[in-house]
């Protein structure tokens, strides 16, 4: 759409501007759709308010598209409230001025339309706003980190993205600006036109609190703090004042960027607990790889990975990130659930697929069994053995410290609801996301008990795509079909006669499954049942093939990772030609 030539003639026809400015609410949920508005400059937050005082923000909208527009062409009430992030410039389209643009601008019409069910689309699917908005101030968490550097190599990533992008400071600023001549009105004014001119802009404050550095605060649509790793990581008073400028509600999108000099990374949490930030990133400044993920993860061209729940079949989510790897395809934010949790851990922690197999069949299928059976008072299975695997394997590593984001599922049981672990020890968590309930014990905090993610959510493409946005991808390990017996056997089987069916003299057909597998079977039910409807939430479902493989069948590893990795081949490369996606 024209959005130039669109504003001439809603102007023409007798529209109205009107100036909004940082946390004050153009309209709020409920009130009575009567027009709509298109942005001019600045940018605006959609926050439906879910009840019990409960809010969730659904979308951002800037410079050139409408806002309002689903109650006027819906005749309906307000289906959120819409907050100015910074001051935004509007025009106002009555309805008046809407049935014009209808009867003598139809195309118009159907491509403010099109805007709308994208941007519908868009909230639906990830839950969340753009991933890069116009307009970005890069601030130093203290005096430590490069800023000057660091901004020009930032220009540099996302100049490789294609973006036209600007980088401003305040050496930048005309003289008839500079010093803090002129009035704000003449500098916003003067960012406006810079805004308008470009596709991204990078302000970059002073080292301190000067007039410019609080204009490039308001200014800002996102900010990214900058902070260097070994540094003092107390916020510094740039910080400050962002955090007093308005309601959070208001406030721009906050990520932090932690500078990096070697893995592995660690003291994360020391720079997330003093600030509320969105998302973090790791990044080594002399890191090609790093970089690029960077770029990827804020243009929203980034790929999220799922990794279903399925015991020994998940050892098929191998094969697929071998062929992710030949495919050169890089993933740059990975989830999982169970054993998802446990080879997802690895994707986080950089691991390649041939590091990652070797160390499954070290410990779960060389090592010897995982079973070290108990008194079966809250479960049948000490735990102990897998829990010391997971202590080996992941140490004393803590999620918020991975190389790539990271998240795992696993089910409170006390509160019947799901809680993705997104920071703390890696190998507890872990061990909670694998504990089928009935088998292993669970995990207590804070007097809750915490067990295997599967029970409610085995694959959570929901949760992976509430993180942002790029594509999704999901590996669902589950089997419609197990633990079945030849159809002519009927009837109750008692407890000798399972026994009798394990001997070897008695036929492999007709063994009957023993408790391990009968519980890991119903504490999957429910959520294997919702992966057919969640499947829309994904831009690729990988569904693997493993009817014929049983939960505990850890000794045919080899034969599954094949297994995974001929089946992703032959869904990602349709995918990532553009072509059907394999369902």
């Amino acid at each position: 759409m024209q959005f130039d030539s669109l504003l001439q003639r809603v102007l023409e026809f007798g529209a109205d501007k009107l100036s909004i400015g940082r946390g004050e609410i153009l309209f709020r949920q409920g009130d009575p759709g009567d027009d709509m508005f298109l942005v001019l400059s600045g940018r605006l937050r959609v926050v439906r308010d879910l009840g019990g005082g409960a809010e969730r923000v659904v979308g951002e909208v800037g410079r050139g598209e409408p806002v309002g527009e689903t109650a006027v062409l819906g005749e309906c009430e307000r289906g959120a409230t819409v907050i100015a992030i910074r001051r935004t410039e509007l025009v106002r389209i009555s309805a008046e001025a809407f049935q014009f643009l209808r009867n003598e601008s139809p195309g118009d019409l159907v491509d403010l339309i099109r805007i709308t069910a994208l941007r519908l689309k868009r909230s639906y699917e990830s839950g969340s706003p753009d991933p890069l908005p116009s307009c970005i101030a890069v601030v130093p968490t203290n005096g430590a980190a490069p800023l000057d550097e660091y901004c020009a190599r930032f220009v540099e990533v996302l100049r490789v993205s294609g973006r036209d992008c600007v980088h401003l400071r305040s050496s930048d600023l005309p003289a008839e600006l500079a010093g803090g001549q002129g009035d704000g009105h003449a500098l916003a004014g003067w960012l406006n036109e810079q805004e308008a001119s470009a596709e991204t802009v990078v302000l970059q404050p002073d080292g301190e609190l000067t007039d410019w550095s609080r204009r490039c605060l308001r200014q800002a649509d996102l900010v990214l703090l900058l902070g260097q790793v070994g540094s003092d990581p107390t916020p510094g008073p740039l910080e400050a004042a962002l955090e007093g400028a308005s309601e959070p509600v208001a406030r721009p999108r906050i990520d932090l960027i932690l500078l990096q000099e070697s893995e592995p990374y660690v003291g994360t949490e020391a720079w997330l607990a003093p600030r509320s930030v969105h998302r973090h990133y790791h990044v080594r400044p002399d890191s090609l790889e790093d970089r690029a993920r960077l770029r990827r993860l804020l243009v929203g061209e980034d790929t999220n990975l799922v990794l279903g729940g399925g015991g020994a079949r998940g050892l098929t989510h191998i094969g697929a990130l071998r062929a992710f790897e030949e495919l050169g395809l890089p993933i740059d934010r990975v989830g999982g659930t169970s054993i998802g949790a446990v080879i997802g851990a690895w994707v986080a922690r950089g691991a390649d697929w041939r590091t990652i197999a070797e160390e499954l069949r070290a410990h779960f299928v060389d090592g010897g069994s995982m079973r070290s059976l108990t008194l079966p008072a809250i479960s049948i299975d000490t735990g102990k053995r897998y829990i010391g695997a997971l202590e080996k394997m992941f140490g004393d590593a803590q999620i918020e410290d991975l190389p790539i984001n990271y998240f795992c599922v696993s089910c409170n049981l006390s509160r019947a609801r799901v809680i993705a672990h997104r920071s703390g020890l890696l190998a507890d968590w872990v061990g909670a996301s694998i504990s089928v309930p009935g088998v292993a014990p669970p995990y207590v905090l804070g007097g809750d008990l915490l067990v295997d993610g599967g029970v409610l959510n085995n694959l959570p493409l929901d949760i992976a795509g509430r993180d942002g946005s790029g594509r999704l991808i999901g590996v669902d390990v589950s089997s419609d079909i197990d633990l079945t017996l030849p159809p002519d056997y009927n009837g109750r089987p008692g407890a000798w006669e399972v026994l009798r069916s394990w001997l070897p003299t008695s036929g492999g057909d007709k063994k009957l499954p023993g408790m391990l597998a009968v519980l890991s079977r119903v504490s999957m039910l429910s959520s294997t049942s919702n992966v057919e409807r969640s499947r829309h939430q994904a831009d690729l479902l990988i569904r693997m093939p493993v009817n014929g493989f049983k939960m505990f069948d850890w000794e045919c590893i080899d034969e599954l990772i094949e297994l995974g990795y001929q089946t992703a081949l032959d869904h990602l490369r349709p995918f990532l030609d553009g072509g059907s996606s394999g369902e």
